[in-house]
């Protein structure tokens, strides 16, 4: 494997795995970007952790790099969607663009 990839992928585990271990380690400031609508806040904390992890040992092998990269690809979609819906709603993006979710 090349050393950009190797490098690459070392800079993407690291990054996933701490924010996976900052679920259990951190659950409370993890717990605020939980959605009200969500019954179990901890839980979802909880399990989106043990995810993220999976994710992380998941994009270290090369059979489940795929599978791995595309549920991390998932997981981050929802939560940056939500850190970006509590930054700025109803803030413009772009020219013609703005955040407006339910």
């Amino acid at each position: 494997m090349p050393r950009a990839r190797t490098v690459g992928l070392t800079i993407v585990f690291l990054w996933v795995f701490i924010g996976g271990i900052a679920h259990f380690a951190a659950t409370e400031t993890e717990m605020r970007i939980v959605p009200n609508y969500v019954p179990w806040p901890r839980a979802a904390v909880i399990v989106s952790g043990v995810f993220e992890l999976l994710g992380a040992a998941g994009i270290l092998w090369r059979p489940t790099r795929r599978i791995a990269r595309l549920g991390l690809m998932a997981l981050m979609s929802n939560v940056n969607k939500r850190r970006a819906e509590e930054s700025s709603p109803g803030r413009p993006l772009a020219k013609g663009m703005s955040i407006s979710f339910p």
